[in-house]
């Protein structure tokens, strides 16, 4: 037998196993209408002709194995013919249940077929379809896998008769080293072993007529006296059946379009654009072409667009405008033009990543580099995800493309990425031949990625191909220098000289009071220009602070002597220069200045540790505004009133304000969307300075007598706009759920660093949120750590709705909840922890896998697990159970 007809004939079992145990279940919805509400009648005609059709298909599978020459297809051959004797018992029952209905209603297609199934029937069916799905994925489908090569796909009649673009995908699902039921499932919808019914209406007509709906039809239309065509009720079920179905077509496009959707974060592009546009008329030069009498003083990047191969790599000490060069020839129509050349009429592609040490986990990781970088490929070449994706294609294409499978696109949540999943899509991207594409990476920052410096830059030293090259900028570290030292570069420290003089020039020029000093002191003043471009040695943040002062000065008046003076008094050296700026902070702001500085250490610590990236892990001038102000505000949250749109914007425009006084220019606000805006600090090596212990103990001291801890005062900031916020539907980034969890977040940190509970705080957070709920917040939590209180928070969830028929919105709901107990007991929370909660004190462990098992056993395996890893005990201690008595 084709091994290709064996693995589709498999994966017809596997959808057969798929209906029938989703027939039996309590809680699962089969058909899913955007328009109208089906009534329990009309789903069981559904059922039945979708059964019909998926048994027809088991016969005919049972008869392509005929006299099976191998272990592997006779096995075949008997899980068709245990598949089609449980077909038929379900037929015959949903027959009976059918011919009840016109005399009885009833409530549930659940309650329909409890009312001709036992329990104990259901669980033993259950039991044997659960028993096929196993022999179909251990003794056939694996050994199918070792027979697929290049022949064996070259020989196949099935295979040659699919077009080009289904070819490559068939190709790539078996190219994978193991191939799992969404594998074979979707192998055999793209072999037409299983049609839509909605596709070919004689088949569902004769599907209806085998199980008696149109001689039913005619029967009803003789009792009424009705002068209708007796296909009628054949025509409306057909109809009924439009509204779910999807084509080919669009079923391959949604699956595309989710992935891609699965790809993206919020935060992906939000350090780009945070990044200064390149002043008027600079770095021009980078594109200067290489003449006999005018070659440039560094390795034509020009003639690298245009003809060249393999790496070039931007180098410059800290702060010499890497990331503004790279972001400046992205954009560039030049560039475009010259790779274009290069393409040589190929389909081009141009992605680019910034990395960020001071962003989110995604933000400075391989992970958020490889789904930033295949985002924004395969979003303009759609036909590439299943070639590069192949197995979360086939996962997401199985779901879709099932006959009984109507409309329900969101069924399930999308799974975590895994950085080997991501590195083998690259590779596959890289490596594939079957969509022509010349790709050009950009990547910022190499110094600033958050891992192993060598693996980062073997990594792509060993992604290059003819089709595929990197431009990538790094500070001069070694393991770079190592990799790339062989490749065209350019140092860039050394060629900005003119820039940065155009940039002082401009900024001077452009002041209203320096062309008077000009005009009565001009050799002065362009003696005053020239050393600030010398000072410089090509370090352009130097230059910006420096310029900031000296136009301070101009605004007080001063003359090119208080210039000069200035100048001389600020150090050469960017972390003299830090400590300079520190120093002239009023003394008055000292306090506030370090609450600050200590608040965006807090903030980044929250969102380093958060799997799920989302900007209101992110510091914004509302929250800092209110976690400043946090310890005047706390009678706010007994009697807070709401908090409108303008009052809102008032208190981000002053903290905007107040940030320039209070921080010395080293901190700032940069708007990340119309809506949103980012407190951050004004470069990576502020960040660095700050973090250097003896400037940390310095901070904490400042801010020691008021016993002030930051995350304390982000808890309470949180907690305040919960109360005052007025509606949630407005809220960015998943609404309530992700801004509590970006509170619970900090509190936790709150619990690690001041080695207690805050029973004050916890206290005041649960009236909020049972406020918000609608529940009377009269339970107070006295001694018990923001851990339990999250575990509290599920098993209340879990009971409010009881447990059981949770919807798929509400098991997202759980599992984003689930993932935040998770990162606390990453970081320091107990894992055998006591909640007082039914019948006495239990562990955490316990109370969590007993309740999420009776409507979620595969989630509540997890959490056993999870708790396991962690040291997590599932019953209290003997020394616990004699305390707890006494």
């Amino acid at each position: 037998m084709d091994p290709l007809n064996a693995l589709s004939c498999a994966g017809t079992i596997v959808q057969f196993v798929d209906f029938s145990t989703r027939i039996l279940s309590r809680t699962y919805e089969l058909y899913k209408s955007p328009n109208s509400i089906i009534t329990v009648n009309q789903e069981l005609d559904l059922v039945a002709t979708d059964l019909f059709q998926l048994s027809q298909k088991l016969r005919v599978s049972v008869r392509d194995v005929t006299a099976p020459d191998t272990e592997d297809e006779r096995m075949l051959e008997n899980l068709c013919l245990a598949s089609s004797e449980i077909a038929t018992e379900l037929t015959t029952r949903l027959n009976d249940l059918r011919v009840q209905g016109k005399h009885r209603k009833w409530k549930s297609f659940q309650q329909a077929i409890k009312s001709v199934w036992s329990e104990r029937d259901i669980m033993e069916l259950t039991q044997r379809l659960s028993t096929l799905r196993d022999s179909v994925q251990i003794h056939v489908v694996v050994g199918l896998r070792d027979r697929m090569d290049g022949i064996v796909l070259s020989q196949s009649e099935n295979f040659r008769s699919l077009d080009e673009k289904t070819q490559h995908i068939v190709t790539a699902l078996l190219s994978q080293k193991d191939i799992v039921e969404d594998q074979a499932v979707a192998i055999t919808r793209l072999l037409g072993k299983v049609e839509l019914i909605a596709e070919d209406q004689r088949l569902t007509a004769r599907a209806l007529e085998e199980i008696g709906y149109a001689k039913e039809g005619r029967e009803a239309s003789r009792a009424q006296n009705e002068t209708s065509s007796p296909n009628e009720a054949v025509a409306s079920l057909q109809a009924l059946r439009h509204e779910f179905q999807l084509s080919e077509k669009q079923i391959r496009s949604q699956v595309s379009n989710m992935i891609c959707r699965d790809l993206q974060f919020s935060t992906m592009m939000e350090r780009e654009g945070a990044i200064a546009e390149a002043h008027q008329q600079t770095f021009s030069w980078i594109f200067q072409e290489n003449t006999p009498g005018n070659k440039a003083p560094w390795s034509s990047f020009t003639d690298w667009l245009r003809h060249g191969k393999g790496l070039y790599w931007i180098v410059g000490k800290a702060a010499s405008g890497k990331s503004t060069l790279i972001k400046y020839i992205h954009e560039s129509p030049t560039t475009t033009r010259l790779l274009r050349e290069w393409a040589g009429g190929m389909p081009l592609a141009t992605p680019r990543f910034y990395f960020w040490i001071s962003g989110t986990a995604e933000q400075r990781s391989q992970t958020g580099l490889l789904r930033t970088l295949l985002f924004e490929i395969l979003t303009q070449n759609k036909d590439l995800v299943p070639i590069v994706l192949p197995s979360r294609w086939a996962k997401r294409y199985s779901e879709l493309a099932q006959p009984f499978e109507y409309f329900n696109v969101s069924r399930t949540p999308s799974d975590q990425w895994s950085t080997l999943e991501l590195m083998e899509g690259f590779q596959a991207l890289v490596k594939q031949e079957s969509v022509p594409l010349k790709i050009c990476l950009f990547i910022d920052g190499l110094d600033e990625y958050e891992g192993d410096y060598e693996k980062i830059a073997k990594l792509f030293r060993e992604v290059i191909t003819p089709n595929l090259k990197v431009c990538l900028s790094s500070r001069p570290l070694l393991p770079f220098h190592d990799a790339f030292q062989s490749f065209p570069c350019l140092e860039l420290q050394n060629l900005t000289y003119d820039d940065i003089k155009k940039y002082v020039t401009t900024l001077f020029k452009d002041n209203a009071h320096f062309p008077r000093l000009e005009k009565r002191e001009p050799v002065r003043a362009l003696e005053l220009m020239k050393s600030v471009v010398e000072r410089a040695e090509g370090v352009f943040l130097w230059v910006k602070l420096v310029t900031r002062s000296l136009l301070d000065g101009l605004s007080n008046r001063d003359e090119i002597s208080d210039l000069r003076q200035r100048l001389e008094a600020l150090p050469k050296d960017l972390e003299e220069l830090f400590k300079s700026m520190l120093d002239r902070i009023d003394p008055l702001y000292l306090e506030r200045a370090a609450k600050i500085f200590l608040i965006i250490r807090a903030s980044h610590r929250v969102a380093d540790n958060a799997r799920f990236p989302h900007k209101l892990a992110h510091l914004d001038t509302l929250s800092l505004s209110l976690a400043i102000n946090s310890e005047h505000n706390q009678d706010c949250t007994d009697k807070p009133q709401a908090m409108s749109e303008e009052e809102r914007r008032e208190k981000r425009q002053i903290m905007k304000d107040q940030l320039k006084v209070w921080c010395a220019g080293l901190i700032e606000a940069v708007n990340t969307s119309p809506t949103h805006d980012s407190v951050q600090y004004l470069h990576r090596t502020v960040r660095d300075y700050l973090d250097q212990p003896d400037n940390l103990d310095m901070l904490v001291t400042r801010t020691a007598k008021n016993d002030f801890e930051p995350s304390t005062a982000m808890f309470r900031s949180i907690t305040i706009q919960l109360q005052c916020i007025n509606s949630f539907d407005s809220l960015e980034d998943g609404g309530l759920d992700r801004f509590s969890a970006t509170a619970l977040m900090y509190a936790h940190q709150a619990d690690i660093d001041a080695k207690r509970a805050n029973s004050e705080l916890l206290n005041q957070f649960n009236r909020t949120m049972m406020g918000i709920n609608g529940c009377d917040p009269n339970e107070s939590f006295n001694g018990t750590s923001i851990f339990g209180f999250v575990v509290l928070g599920i098993l209340v969830v879990i009971d409010r709705g009881g447990s059981q028929n949770k919807s798929e919105g509400q098991k997202r709901k759980l599992s984003m909840q689930l993932e935040i107990v998770e990162l606390m007991l990453k970081h320091d929370a107990n894992a055998s922890i006591l909640i007082d909660r039914y019948d006495g004190y239990n562990t955490a462990r316990k109370l969590l896998v007993e309740v999420l098992f009776e409507f979620w056993p595969e989630k509540a395996r997890e959490v056993d697990e999870m708790f396991q890893r962690h040291g997590g005990k599932l019953k209290p201690s003997k020394s616990w159970k004699l305390r707890l008595r006494k």
